[in-house]
């Protein structure tokens, strides 16, 4: 199945949007983590590649996704991505898959837009008889409330991750607090009643009719019921988990009650999170819910999966299962899981050579840009040599052995062997030289998804593929296996004038031919 993983940087850059905003995104998931998830959809035989949600993915996905009306096979996006800018972000992604018919893991755009609003999500809480502490909403630090009691805790209306969070305990601090995160986060301010006790967070799999609740994860606030865990907290120096959190049988029994009630009633799909307090008395309260709840391996959605007994790869593939199962009612067929302590380069070899690619992406246009940078029209001699010798570093080092044929009218031609036999298995032919003049030559520059260069759709893209292949299957220890034979000529430009007979004669002991 092919897998679109979406996902947004913590930077903006102005190639990514049309008109930068003042309300940046405030969350993004690290590199590791996406390429953890990543890695898991290829276990399981997907075919998988990374769209970075900027304004470009629509032609990344349009060029990707299968084209159900032309009979192929559905694709999914494993949607990852909290959005770039400005206001309801978490909708933005799948309010542009819906318009564009991709499938995707997670909740809809409404769904996203009512969870993210924290006053909308406690209004509709009241109105199905589920506990949510009192709240008001602040427009300006100037505003008042005559029933307002105290101690409160302040926070964005419509943020996540426990950002801005303050606890106040009288009229000063409190519009102090409203003043400076309307100022910071441009929305009203949430002003909630605070409830001291013990803090839980419950993860949920699943859609309506099927919900799993995984075990509760108790915050180990450490003995003091006036503790919180703020944004800072989880990202700096997380407070302790205890998963299954010590609750009696019935208090576990209402607490899944309330979070099935209140995921089916907000309209949410695939999984979430659902933050609790507890206070002295064993009252139960829903502070909110995570519509996109992290994926981190240290976060409490993945925590409660693994004593629960998944591993991360199949918490991944549960997930992508849950979704696919409710677009198209059943499973997609996947092979079975791994462990996770397993080697990647046991995995088949389109799954390992795949996932090696794709980390090594950003070495591989390094590679181009250096090639780009020497000028091999046919003539300039000096530099089509330089590039041979750049090339012929990094097939020694992949094993290969050199046998150079000088030139004098041209570049010296170059044949790697990484064998003593006298066939090849693959014979794979290359030019060195690009069919324009110095002073047609064009520097290399990388422009949204593209790159431009001299030389680069003539050979020096193909160079850069091949190396980055041969690299791929040196890691899946595969490369020994094959008997290569890469032949580098100089001449393409000039219709293989003086290579013409060195390739045939390389050709006709080769079993298979790459040109």
């Amino acid at each position: 199945m092919k897998i679109a993983l979406m996902y947004n940087k913590n930077n903006i850059s102005p190639s990514d949007v049309i008109n930068i905003s003042d309300i940046p995104t405030q969350e993004h998931y690290s590199s590791n983590t996406i390429e953890q998830v990543a890695k898991a959809l290829e276990k399981g035989s997907h075919t998988v590649k990374l769209i970075e949600a900027n304004m470009h993915a629509i032609d990344e996905m349009h060029n990707f996704m299968p084209k159900v009306m032309d009979g192929d096979r559905p694709g999914l996006v494993f949607n990852m991505a909290y959005g770039l800018q400005g206001h309801n972000r978490y909708t933005h992604v799948p309010a542009i898959l819906e318009m564009l018919g991709v499938p995707y893991l997670g909740s809809g755009p409404a769904a996203h837009a009512i969870v993210q609003d924290k006053a909308m999500t406690k209004v509709i809480l009241q109105r199905n008889n589920i506990p949510t502490p009192g709240f008001w909403v602040f427009s300006s630090h100037e505003d008042q409330f005559d029933d307002l009691i105290f101690p409160v805790i302040v926070k964005p209306k419509s943020e996540s991750t426990s950002m801005g969070m303050k606890v106040v305990d009288n009229w000063d601090d409190l519009r102090e607090a409203v003043k400076e995160q309307i100022k910071k986060y441009h929305q009203d301010a949430l002003v909630e009643q605070f409830i001291p006790g013990r803090e839980f967070a419950v993860g949920l799999i699943g859609n309506v009719n099927s919900v799993e609740v995984l075990p509760i994860v108790e915050i180990d606030l450490q003995g003091d019921p006036n503790k919180i865990q703020s944004n800072e907290d989880k990202l700096k120096k997380p407070l302790d988990k205890i998963c299954p959190a010590k609750l009696t049988k019935e208090q576990e029994d209402e607490m899944k009650r309330l979070c099935i009630l209140a995921f089916k009633k907000l309209g949410i799909n695939d999984f979430c999170r659902v933050d609790f307090r507890m206070d002295t008395y064993g009252n139960m309260y829903i502070l909110e819910l995570n519509s996109m709840a992290s994926l981190g391996v240290r976060g409490s959605f993945v925590h409660a999966a693994i004593t629960a007994g998944y591993t991360f790869e199949s918490l991944i593939h549960k997930l992508l299962d849950v979704a696919v199962i409710r677009y198209f009612g059943e499973s997609p067929s996947h092979a079975p899981q791994m462990d996770a302590s397993e080697n990647l380069r046991s995995q088949p070899l389109r799954v390992s050579a795949r996932s090696y690619l794709r980390s090594h992406l950003r070495t591989t246009i390094i590679l181009l840009q250096e090639m780009c940078v020497v000028n091999t029209s046919v003539r300039n001699i000096e530099n089509i040599n330089r590039l041979g010798m750049m090339l012929s570093k990094r097939l020694t080092h992949l094993g290969f052995s050199e046998r150079i044929h000088n030139q004098f009218d041209i570049g010296d031609i170059r044949y790697f062997t990484n064998h003593e036999g006298k066939t090849d298995d693959v014979l794979l032919i290359v030019h060195l030289d690009t069919p324009y003049a110095s002073r047609d030559y064009v520097q290399f520059r990388e422009e949204k998804s593209k790159l431009f260069g001299s030389g680069i759709a003539e050979s020096k893209g193909g160079i850069a593929v091949m190396l980055s292949a041969l690299q791929a299957l040196r890691f899946s220890k595969k490369l020994r296996k094959i008997n290569c034979g890469i032949l580098l000529t100089t001449d393409d430009s000039l219709g293989g004038r003086f290579s013409k007979q060195l390739v045939y004669d390389t050709a006709k002991v080769s079993k298979y031919i790459i040109e």
